[in-house]
């Protein structure tokens, strides 16, 4: 019987939230890879403020997994930040955020890996359908504020930041 009655309730839940107007603000939620979801790969939050019929301003949250060079263990990761948004169903993008980028370790022992984190800025494409599903692809470049001394590598203060996610909007 409660097998019967959560199936109820979820097909009304899903019949409500499909019949709402999709293209306009709201909460959405998201699963991908990237600096925009904390790292290596996590979960993200975002609301989306229409400010016009095609413009949207868009602050997100993301926590995720961070891994690295190193034999240490994954870490969690973070990001916040806003997008900028043009479009209705198919959008530009572009966006600002702080938050974790990968992990590092210096050459010396015991060598430890740390988090690299920082700001990023990226541009994109967001694509919405009206169901709800929403899907984004984006790439830009990310400024580390802590790099690590490693002479096995290039030892620059400045990352790729790009990513793909998959989610859906309420």
């Amino acid at each position: 019987m409660r097998l019967i009655c959560s199936a109820i309730l979820a097909l009304a839940l899903s019949a409500v939230a499909s019949a709402a107007d999709k293209s306009n603000g709201g909460l959405a939620v998201s699963v991908g890879i990237g600096d925009q979801y904390g790292g290596d790969a996590g979960c993200g939050f975002e609301y989306q403020l229409r400010l016009a019929p095609r413009f949207r301003l868009t602050p997100f949250a993301a926590a995720g997994v961070v891994g690295g060079t190193s034999n240490d263990s994954l870490a969690v990761g973070y990001c916040g930040g806003v997008n900028v948004e043009y479009g209705r169903w198919h959008r530009v993008l572009a966006g600002v955020s702080f938050g974790s980028h990968y992990r590092d370790s210096d050459s010396l022992p015991p060598a430890k890996a740390r988090t690299m984190i920082g700001p990023a800025l990226c541009l994109g494409y967001k694509g919405t359908a009206s169901f709800g599903l929403v899907w984004q692809v984006y790439g830009g470049i990310a400024h580390i504020v802590n790099p690590v001394n490693n002479p096995n590598r290039l030892n620059t203060d400045m990352a790729p930041a790009f990513g793909l996610g998959l989610g859906y909007k309420f």
